[in-house]
């Protein structure tokens, strides 16, 4: 902008309108007095906030200052066919392992970054053209940004990059990111499908499944062994009811490896004339007569007791897949009038 002092200092205005223009002249003269037309251009067209290209940068109210940007995709398997980057910071979709981009015409000191957003594959990035390189990779060669990672490039020179990229890579670590990512969800003391199995705080689990043939000894199978106890009272048997030992799963069987009726119950009502036999509806693996119950027991008595009896042919029976052994009347007609209760503790050994 020209001002013409001389004709303004002399124009026939009021005394007012003169010291008005004359402190505009003097603010002017002491604005401009070191800085050019050019220099007051950078300010034309700038935006607060936003970096405009060859005018000046001008923080937000928020002290904010946002550089460009830009989502591109890779593409190409070489230099040539690559994706050229335009933007300072990139956040690249599609990485394949193969796919690549391009970085800007090398200039010193210029920084682009590069995000591969792709979280399995790895991103190739390329220097500008064939005789233009990144660190030492060689001439036109590409840099591989890992999945998920963020690189920093700095311009060296007219035909140098350089980054030293944030990496996945630990030294002396050899897990790949699948066998690290099955701590990824793993819960302490819950056992999760498919993780990383971790201790409680008290070096316990909540439930825990294991097959059975995966457990060994010296080469020997072992078979988890559990025992359960059952108290099998008349009130639970009466009308064709039964008592679970264990309930029926789909694919487990279970081999009895040991009854015991437990010393110190209540006489089942006389009058009746049904017996307890443990079954799983196929297998029956011992039967207490009607009078063994209507007389309970004062001392613990053990599988193959004469009020215990092994029964022929069937003591290294699995069970039934997906059948519950259990507890129930046989034979007779007359249930006890919901009155009696005895306790069975069963060794139970998983074999499927």
């Amino acid at each position: 902008m020209a001002v013409d002092r001389t004709f303004v200092r002399g124009a026939q205005v009021s005394n007012t309108e003169k010291a008005l223009w004359h402190a505009f002249l003097d603010l002017y003269d002491a604005f401009t007095a070191g800085t050019g037309a050019a220099e007051l251009a950078l300010l034309d067209g700038a935006l607060a906030g936003t970096v405009v290209n060859s005018k000046a940068a001008i923080y937000d109210a928020a002290g904010k200052l946002f550089r460009s940007s830009a989502t591109p995709a890779a593409a190409g398997t070489v230099l040539g066919d690559a994706t050229a980057l335009t933007a300072e910071f990139n956040a690249v979709t599609g990485a394949t392992g193969a796919t690549g981009v391009k970085l800007p015409t090398e200039a010193a000191n210029e920084i682009v970054v590069v995000i591969n957003t792709n979280a399995s594959n790895s991103l190739l990035i390329y220097p500008s053209a064939a005789g233009s390189q990144i660190n030492a990779l060689g001439a036109g060669n590409a840099f591989t940004l890992t999945p998920g990672q963020v690189a920093m490039f700095v311009g060296r020179s007219a035909t140098l990059w350089y980054t030293a990229a944030a990496t996945d890579t630990i030294v002396g670590l050899t897990a790949s990111a699948a066998e690290l990512n099955l701590n990824d969800g793993s819960i302490a003391g819950t056992a999760v499908a498919s993780k990383t199995l971790a201790l409680g705080s008290g070096k316990n689990v909540d439930t825990l499944s294991i097959d059975p043939a995966g457990m060994k000894s010296d080469g020997v199978v072992i078979s988890p062994i559990k025992w359960v106890d059952v108290t099998v009272t008349a009130a639970l048997l009466d009308g064709a009811g039964t008592v679970n030992v264990i309930a029926g799963v789909t694919g487990d069987q279970y081999k009895i490896r040991d009854i015991r009726l437990v010393g110190g119950g209540t006489n089942f009502a006389a009058g009746g004339d049904r017996a307890i036999s443990l079954t799983d509806g196929t297998t029956v693996w011992t039967t207490i007569a009607n009078a063994d119950i209507e007389t309970a027991p004062a001392a613990t008595l053990e599988w193959g007791n004469a009020k215990v009896p092994f029964l022929t042919g069937t003591s290294d029976t699995a069970s039934v897949s997906n059948q519950a052994i259990r507890f129930a009347y046989s034979g007779g007609t007359t249930d006890h009038s919901a009155t009696g209760s005895i306790k069975f503790s069963v060794g139970l050994e998983k074999v499927a």
